[in-house]
């Protein structure tokens, strides 16, 4: 695909932009985690937003981004997400992902673990996620990603829901069925 040249791109226009390139890996080749991983471990910030690569960038980005990460300054709080609302105008792609967030919000609310955060609208201290070893036992798992790491920053503090952090998605979702496997 382009996005080697689109990501050149990016790089050129915003200089404070950095690239990390990872690694051949022919045990994760199918995994994102690694290269969300190695891009922790690049930052030298303190917070990390992340979202799912077809989200539609928010209109007011510093206000998405200051509302996603407020809650990180209680220090009894180690991870925030907001909801996902879908493009797309196909019942059959919107039904599935409405539900999956309806099902991580009542979750939340009844004093439980979201889960369902597929796809991601996520911040988080970066210190946390290196210091609990982030994906280092869902590694081999190609997807799940928001769920898995609320899972592992939860030792650190609760999980907080911002529903003014919303982002839009295009499309659908594919769900690994190997999440199963390490949900417990």
């Amino acid at each position: 695909d382009d996005t080697a040249h689109r990501v050149e791109q990016l790089r050129l226009k915003y200089q404070w932009l950095v690239v990390v390139t990872v690694p051949h890996s022919d045990r994760f080749w199918r995994t994102r985690k690694l290269a969300m991983t190695l891009g922790i471990k690049a930052t030298k910030r303190t917070h990390a937003l992340w979202v799912d690569a077809a989200t539609v960038p928010p209109s007011d980005i510093p206000g998405w981004m200051g509302a996603l990460c407020r809650p990180l300054e209680d220090r009894a709080v180690a991870g925030v997400w907001g909801p996902v609302q879908v493009l797309d105008g196909k019942s059959a792609t919107r039904v599935p992902m409405h539900a999956g967030q309806l099902w991580a919000w009542m979750r939340q609310q009844l004093g439980g673990l979201p889960t369902s955060v597929i796809p991601v609208n996520l911040a988080f201290r970066t210190t946390d996620f290196m210091e609990l070893k982030g994906f280092q036992d869902s590694m081999h798992v190609d997807g799940g990603e928001g769920e898995l790491l609320m899972a592992v920053l939860q030792q650190k503090g609760r999980i907080a829901l911002v529903d003014q952090a919303v982002v839009t998605r295009r499309g659908g979702i594919q769900r690994d069925p190997k999440l199963r496997e390490v949900r417990p």
